[in-house]
């Protein structure tokens, strides 16, 4: 994770993420957490890694995610917002809002063919299309330094997804003051603010992550 300088088997030398913003060496970041999904509604898999798709898709039925999905975008673009990336659980959703946004507006997912892909995403990249949703493509190797807004439609119980799910939009950029990163799914809630990650040594040569004092990995890096 960017911000954490770790080699495998020992933690050989790390930079807090807060050093690296406060040096402007990551843009500044608003969070916005919006009360959508009740994660308390939703069941965690056989794995204890993360929701099941059936729960969250019963729990979107129930709440109308869609639709105030939808919603929440509509605002940030006429908030004037300029560019707004999606990170959605299902195509579905995904498609459903690129849909109801009209020509500017398109979704990338795994099964999107390359060339079209790219096609998006130099069209999001110079303003032609304003709002991009994906499905569990974009969290890595997607640079776009001019990134103004995340949207964060997907519940999640890994760190490290949160983390790579905000960090498209913390390069900075002078195009930009600061970043916004809405949350819809008490992502925000569980982990706090990605400027609060802190890697600490907790024993000697062990270290863990941390964020406002509470411990959130429960494997020791070392």
């Amino acid at each position: 994770m960017a911000g954490f300088g770790l080699s495998v088997g020992w933690c050989n030398h790390q930079v807090q993420v807060k050093t690296l913003s406060e040096a402007g060496f990551l843009a500044k970041v608003n969070h916005y957490p919006v009360n959508v999904v009740d994660t308390k509604q939703l069941k965690i898999n056989s794995t204890g890694a993360d929701y099941t798709d059936l729960s969250v898709r019963e729990h979107y039925n129930d709440i109308d995610f869609n639709r105030k999905l939808k919603d929440i975008v509509l605002r940030l673009l006429k908030a004037g917002r300029k560019n707004i990336l999606v990170f959605t659980r299902f195509v579905f959703e995904a498609q459903e809002l690129s849909d109801y946004l009209g020509d500017i507006a398109e979704v990338v997912s795994s099964a999107t063919p390359k060339k079209e892909r790219e096609a998006i995403l130099n069209n999001f990249k110079n303003g032609k299309i304003k709002v991009v949703s994906n499905v569990g493509i974009l969290t890595t190797g997607f640079y776009f330094p001019e990134l103004e807004t995340v949207v964060l439609a997907r519940p999640t119980m890994s760190l490290a997804l949160y983390y790579q799910m905000v960090g498209r939009s913390i390069r900075p950029d002078p195009s930009k003051e600061c970043s916004w990163v809405v949350d819809l799914c008490e992502t925000y809630k569980r982990f706090g603010k990605i400027e609060d990650l802190e890697l600490r040594e907790t024993r000697d040569n062990l270290w863990a992550l941390y964020s406002r004092g509470r411990q959130l990995t429960n494997v020791y890096l070392n």
